[in-house]
């Protein structure tokens, strides 16, 4: 018999998270379980992976002429944006772990 695997660690080395295990039906795990997992994911597997590295969403603000109505689009971000993002998402971090402290009285 197996030993069990607890559902944090078997998420951990599947790459997706326990609550994923969870939720498609699995309380226990078991080694060997684990490594039929590892070897022929199953379709849960497959789709929580894909969750977990997701192409990401952005939305898009489209102003019109008047200024009275606005349009948002909601779609996949291409490879440009996620970059662009992710630059972004870099550099504010670094603005605010680099921002001055409280002035001592």
């Amino acid at each position: 018999m197996s030993g069990r695997v607890s559902l944090g660690a078997a998420g951990q080395r599947l790459g997706v998270s326990g609550g994923d295990i969870r939720r498609a039906g699995y309380t226990k795990v078991t080694a060997g379980r684990l490594g039929a997992w590892e070897h022929q994911p199953p379709a849960w597997l497959r789709k929580a992976r894909a969750r977990k590295r997701g192409p990401g969403m952005i939305v898009v603000r489209s102003l019109n002429v008047a200024g009275y109505f606005d349009g948002y689009v909601h779609r996949i971000a291409t490879a440009e944006e996620r970059v662009s993002v992710h630059r972004a998402a870099v550099l504010a971090r670094a603005a605010f772990l680099g921002a001055p402290g409280e002035p001592e009285s």
